[in-house]
């Protein structure tokens, strides 16, 4: 865990400790510098931390914001590893990106503020929220429905996950909040995208006065409806502490590291009954990366249909195309072929 640190102005030694600390954090983990500086977010970028790491002791005040930075190191390295240490549910993976949306949740419940995390459908959101809620037991999990998605629709399922009984709609929010203040609870809202803005001005209202931690994850509407310079003047995005936009990076690099990798898909559904060739494997992670394909939620569906088959061979790529065509026809299933079979595709840059 992170040391604690003394209050007021660091000495070059207490920063030369914290370096030497995130030095083998960093060798522990097998984090790289990118990785840490998008997880901290601005202004502590992959240049910055580098500066820090290999900065010599007798040159500490050439980094400005030394100390701000070497604490923000600390945290983070406290915070990283203490949810390391959370068990997690059974038969739960933890993907690339599973990890990194823990994190988001973690910083967002650890400093009691609002995260974002948004991305096309089938990226591990609602696995990923469930894990949550196992891991922080005291936490509130509910997916925003058609019916729920107004202030007073949202106030309704909220007053029914903690058993209070509703009156009128100033009666409900007034118990909503003497039953939360003070409480911790956390809570995690799948589908956030579908809520109005009564009900996100709600949601802000809620985090203020009850000084609770509120996680949306949605698609990338819920953060164009926090991003807030007209509607609420900035309101919301001064509350906002993380935001992880999940396929940002496969977007905009260039580099091929893709969002999910062939192993996860193997350690997610093989299993005595289902068995992947490599071929097979591969055309399956390619379809998870295909940006606005469905993501893992597609390849669930293929091997879903590929175990009704009682098929006793492994899963090719052509018993996956020959599924695709089932599910979707000849030529919807040609179309995700050559999507996927195009390098912007398969890599994930727009």
């Amino acid at each position: 865990m992170a040391r604690i640190l003394p209050e007021g102005e660091l000495t070059p030694e207490w920063i030369e400790r914290v370096q030497g600390d995130f030095k083998a954090f960093r060798d522990r983990h097998g984090l790289t510098l990118p990785q840490i500086a998008r997880s901290m977010g601005e202004p502590y970028t992959e240049q910055v931390l580098a500066k820090f790491e290999f900065m010599h002791r007798n040159n500490t005040r050439d980094l400005a914001n030394r100390d701000s930075i070497t604490r923000a190191v600390n945290n983070y390295i406290d915070q990283y590893e203490r949810g390391q240490a959370v068990p997690r549910p059974n038969g739960f993976i933890e993907t690339r990106v599973a990890t990194r949306m823990l994190a988001v949740i973690a910083k967002t419940i650890d400093v009691q503020g609002i995260g974002i995390i948004f991305a096309d459908a089938g990226r591990g959101k609602t696995m990923t929220l469930e894990a949550a809620a196992q891991i922080y037991r005291n936490a509130i999990l509910w997916r925003v429905r058609r019916t729920t998605r107004t202030a007073g629709g949202l106030m309704r399922q909220l007053a029914s996950h903690l058993a209070i009984g509703q009156g009128s709609l100033f009666a409900t929010q007034s118990k909503i909040i003497n039953a939360l203040t003070g409480s911790d609870r956390p809570l995690l809202i799948d589908e956030a995208h579908q809520l109005q803005i009564g009900a996100i001005e709600l949601l802000r209202d809620l985090h203020d006065e009850c000084h609770i931690p509120i996680i949306l994850a949605g698609t990338a509407a819920i953060n164009d409806a926090c991003s807030d310079s007209s509607v609420f003047f900035g309101q919301m995005n001064r509350r906002i502490v993380a935001r992880f936009d999940v396929t940002e990076e496969a977007r905009n690099s260039n580099r091929s590291r893709p969002l999910h990798t062939a192993d996860e898909i193997r350690r997610m559904w093989e299993g005595q009954k289902l068995r992947l060739t490599s071929d097979g494997a591969n055309l399956l992670t390619d379809l998870a990366n295909g940006l606005g394909l469905g993501g893992l939620g597609i390849v669930k569906q293929v091997l879903l249909l590929a175990g009704t088959l009682s098929i006793d061979k492994p899963i090719d790529a052509k018993l996956v195309r020959q599924i695709l065509r089932t599910m979707h026809g000849r030529t919807e299933a040609a179309r995700y072929i050559e999507r996927i079979s195009t390098p912007s595709h398969v890599v994930g840059v727009a």
